[in-house]
């Protein structure tokens, strides 16, 4: 037997149910019923099928309450771990061409800072999980792109002659205006996808 609450159709609460026959005396009979919940092991007796309804109400609505939790409060961003075949080049790309400082090695971690944005570099953690030749790609599930803050369009432009200086691919300064914002994608050593982002205003 499956019951689902009337206001949270996603959620399915599983019982057995049993039903057998009492003798009452020689010409008298009455039904039993024993309701137990799968996941909880949560067992109760019921003689009407009103009590059945009133029992199964109740157990579904209980475990509604107890299950249901207030949201997390997020306020930001508190950092960003990449994980990157080579850990200087890519330190040194991140420092010369965005602008983000060493702050330390933490084991085998490079922590790099801008001053908003902590940037954590890691080598895989695993190596013998890792595929030869790898780069990133957002068609595989997980990160699409990382956008950091510029303050305009002219860093979009000063950021594309920077990045053709150094062969870095990128794409084209593009216009958002729906969105108020400028944006310029871009490629790290490892592909990963990262994008600058400038308020049109």
């Amino acid at each position: 037997m499956t019951s689902r609450p009337p206001n949270h159709p996603s959620q399915v609460h599983l019982f057995t149910l049993r039903l057998w026959a009492e003798e009452m005396d020689t010409d008298h009979i009455e039904w039993r019923g024993k309701v137990q919940h799968l996941l909880t092991g949560e067992a109760h007796y019921f003689r009407s099928w009103q009590q059945l309804i009133d029992q199964l109400s109740a157990t579904t609505e209980l475990k509604e309450q107890t299950t249901m939790t207030n949201p997390i409060p997020t306020t930001g961003v508190h950092h960003v771990a990449l994980t990157v075949s080579d850990l200087r080049r890519s330190q040194q790309f991140y420092s010369e061409l965005l602008g983000f400082n060493f702050l330390t090695d933490f084991g085998p971690k490079a922590l790099l800072h801008n001053g908003s944005v902590l940037l954590a570099l890691n080598p895989p953690p695993d190596p013998t999980q890792t595929t030869p030749a790898d780069q990133f790609s957002e068609n595989r599930i997980g990160l699409d792109h990382l956008s950091l803050s510029v303050a305009s369009v002219a860093d979009l432009e000063a950021a594309a002659s920077l990045f053709d200086a150094n062969g870095v691919s990128r794409g084209e300064i593009k216009s958002l205006e729906p969105f108020g914002i400028a944006v310029l994608a871009f490629r790290d050593p490892d592909n990963i996808q990262v994008e600058l982002t400038a308020p049109l205003a």
